[in-house]
């Protein structure tokens, strides 16, 4: 057989496959119907879609209509910090690390947030308080230059603290949860605004004796958690604002609960609860991360040793925890996989003496972001 005759054989059986592939890819598909199909490719991201329009002209035509209307993806995960020094008050914003390489937000440090302080964040958007008036608060969204003023609260409170509260399924409504406190730091009542009525609801707290201790407010279920104490004792204040009921609980521990390294947070759906106590007959302080179970069972999820961290917050998704250290008199936050026990650095924000930075308050934002057309409706 000539070369000729070889190459042409080569090419007939080449064909032969082509064909049988597609044949099997085509029995494959006939066993499903066009609107089953393009319900599975709406749910691919981009890039697959990308790949998906190259299969024939049927799902090309289909890529593209899904195309025009699906949303943007959503942001990278990544946090809000700020921190104080002697002369001056820095908000900053970096992405975390193992996730993808799109840029984030930023809320660029200026004289104009000087005097802004974030009390929560929320599916990317910030409620902060002006630190000069304690009771005008703004939800502002770092994608955009629009922010909402929240109405302000008729009840004064000493405690500014409080929680901006975001349920998906509901948008674009959005309700704000904050602590009224007396001039000792006593509950006596919860705020709550909603903005489909545009108002404020005052509830009653009627358990005596109960101080604010500063900590986070956490907010699940239709529920407000605050680290309280009762005669110099912490324990936890759970008030459910649909049903009007208030209880208290006893913690899982005590900790150091003078040094105020208690830490209360959400992660994975469940309240989390994070302590340093130190180890008897010894001189090193471990740190415990708990979990709520039921209505009052605490489970110790985790034990770790001597870390010479503060802990900043819980990650909201994953099974993860913040950190605040100093190598070198440089600050750094570190983010720590409970998982497998990786160290990750996520940013180092301040370069100086150690003794400038007063405080470090830390806000991450899920990798599980609504998209900015989202916030944007919320604030537009």
């Amino acid at each position: 057989m000539d070369s000729q005759s070889k190459k042409r054989a080569r090419q007939e059986e080449s064909q032969r496959c082509r064909e049988t592939k597609k044949a099997k890819g085509d029995s494959l598909c006939n066993d499903l119907s066009d609107d089953v199909l393009f319900s599975i490719l709406s749910l691919l991201p981009l890039r697959s879609l990308g790949l998906a329009a190259c299969v024939s002209k049927t799902w090309r035509s289909w890529v593209s209509e899904i195309g025009l209307n699906k949303p943007p993806e959503p942001l990278s995960g990544g946090l809000f910090y700020e921190y104080e020094t002697l002369d001056t008050m820095m908000t900053g914003y970096a992405q975390l690390p193992s996730c993808n390489d799109r840029d984030g937000a930023l809320l660029a440090s200026s004289s104009n947030n000087y005097n802004r302080k974030i009390l929560s964040c929320s599916h990317g958007l910030l409620l902060c308080v002006d630190s000069n008036s304690p009771i005008e608060y703004q939800i502002i969204n770092p994608l955009v230059t629009q922010r909402i003023v929240v109405p302000r609260p008729t009840r004064h409170s000493h405690c500014p603290d409080a929680t901006l509260v975001i349920d998906p399924p509901d948008l674009p409504s959005y309700r704000v949860v904050r602590l009224i406190a007396d001039v000792n730091k006593a509950i006596v009542g919860i705020d709550v605004f909603s903005s489909k009525t545009g108002t404020w609801e005052e509830l009653d707290v009627t358990v005596d004796d109960l101080y604010y201790e500063d900590g986070e407010i956490a907010f699940l279920n239709e529920t407000v958690y605050v680290l309280t104490s009762i005669s110099s004792v912490g324990v936890l204040f759970i008030y459910n604002i649909m049903d009007k009921i208030a209880r208290v609980i006893s913690l899982p521990c005590q900790g150091l609960w003078d040094e105020k390294t208690n830490f209360l947070g959400v992660s994975q759906g469940s309240l989390q609860f994070s302590a340093n106590d130190r180890v008897e007959d010894d001189n090193f302080v471990q740190h415990l991360i708990w979990v709520l179970e039921g209505e009052d069972r605490w489970v110790l999820k985790h034990r770790l040793g001597p870390l010479g961290c503060q802990l900043l917050a819980f990650h909201p998704d994953l099974d993860a925890v913040f950190f605040h250290t100093i190598v070198e008199e440089q600050h750094k936050i570190l983010v720590l996989h409970l998982t497998n026990m990786e160290w990750w650095e996520v940013c180092t924000f301040y370069d100086g003496d150690e003794f400038d930075v007063l405080g470090v308050s830390f806000f991450p934002i899920s990798p599980s972001l609504l998209n900015p057309v989202q916030l944007e409706d919320i604030v537009s």
